[in-house]
């Protein structure tokens, strides 16, 4: 699987920066992400967010996940900022296209498109 240092990008939410994905040892078709709330300025706390890709097209979903205890960073009372998703993975050039909700306990407010492409 495609996994080590990613730049991330998504025209949606203006969000631009690196993350990590990693593998899990007793499954390759498992990775984990860590610092997407990072980018985002938030205590990422939580996670990693997991994904499971599917070994037959290689399409992934990302369960849902609580990356950050709270959006303090942004100047709200909010708790329990998660991502979940779905998106591919291209195996040719190891990038991944990924459709995320955002939500917290008190409710989600949509979705972005993110854009990874390994960077080393």
């Amino acid at each position: 699987m495609a996994s080590g240092s990613y730049h991330a990008v998504s025209d949606s939410c203006g969000l631009d920066g690196n993350l990590t994905i990693t593998v899990d040892p007793a499954d390759e078709y498992i990775v984990y992400v860590s610092g997407l709330a990072a980018i985002e300025g938030h205590d990422e706390d939580h996670g990693p967010l997991k994904m499971i890709i599917n070994e037959q097209d290689y399409s992934a979903i990302a369960e849902k996940t609580v990356l950050a205890s709270n959006l303090i960073p942004w100047g709200y009372p909010y708790t329990a900022y998660n991502y979940q998703g779905f998106g591919e993975l291209n195996t040719c050039d190891g990038t991944y296209i990924m459709t995320f909700t955002i939500g917290i306990d008190q409710g989600t407010w949509g979705f972005m498109i993110l854009y990874s492409q390994r960077i080393n």
